[in-house]
């Protein structure tokens, strides 16, 4: 996650043209891309607003859409065996979401994602997304950057949790995500670490004392 995250917006509407304006910062960090990629995207780019609380996606549906946070945050978690719900990632501005399950397998989702705050998206059918790549070397070398970045942050994810301890794993969250530890809740949060909010609680005490 970039350090530079925006503040969370309001319930209040944002003007279409600020969500294209932000679409297209998003777009241009990627230098590959051309003038006419960004016409073709936003071809079949959805801009739409998400109430906090609402889901975006739930386990078991078919949900073939590439998200990414123009404004808000979201949160992607699973159940596990108890029912107890065990967050996977937090996705705030800049950052994409999905169901990477029915994207890459054609299979249903095994995860929900919501929205912890009142969040602009813009959505964009994967499917529809490799047609137009299809005949754009800059659109295909684009997707394969974004299916990079996929591979890179799940393996830092999976390292954390098997190479850290739990204090480190808290101290690694606040540099790379140094503002969003006040936007979660601390059960969120914890669930994130794998640890209970009481060891994080005790983590947090702990570094504040130090």
């Amino acid at each position: 996650m970039n350090s530079d995250e925006e503040p969370p917006i309001s319930g209040a509407p944002v003007p279409e043209g600020r969500l294209f304006a932000l679409f297209k910062q998003v777009l241009g960090s990627y230098s590959v891309l051309k003038p006419v990629d960004y016409v073709h995207l936003l071809s079949i780019a959805r801009f739409k607003r998400l109430p906090k609380g609402e889901f975006i996606i739930k386990a078991g549906e078919y949900h073939y859409d590439i998200i990414i946070v123009l404004k808000g945050l979201l949160r992607n978690y699973i159940l596990d065996e108890a029912g107890e719900e065990r967050t996977m990632l937090f996705v705030p501005e800049r950052k994409n979401a999905g169901s990477y399950r029915t994207v890459l397998r054609d299979q249903p989702s095994v995860e929900n994602v919501l929205a912890l705050e009142d969040s602009w998206i813009v959505a964009t059918d994967f499917r529809e997304f490799e047609r137009l790549a299809q005949s754009s070397p800059s659109l295909r070398h684009y997707q394969n950057l974004l299916l990079k970045e996929l591979l890179a942050s799940t393996v830092d994810q999976v390292w954390s949790h098997v190479g850290l301890s739990p204090e480190q794993r808290y101290l690694e969250f606040c540099r790379n995500f140094p503002k969003l530890a006040q936007r979660v809740t601390q059960k969120d949060l914890a669930s994130y670490l794998g640890i209970t909010p009481t060891s994080l609680s005790r983590i947090r005490a702990r570094i504040a004392q130090s």
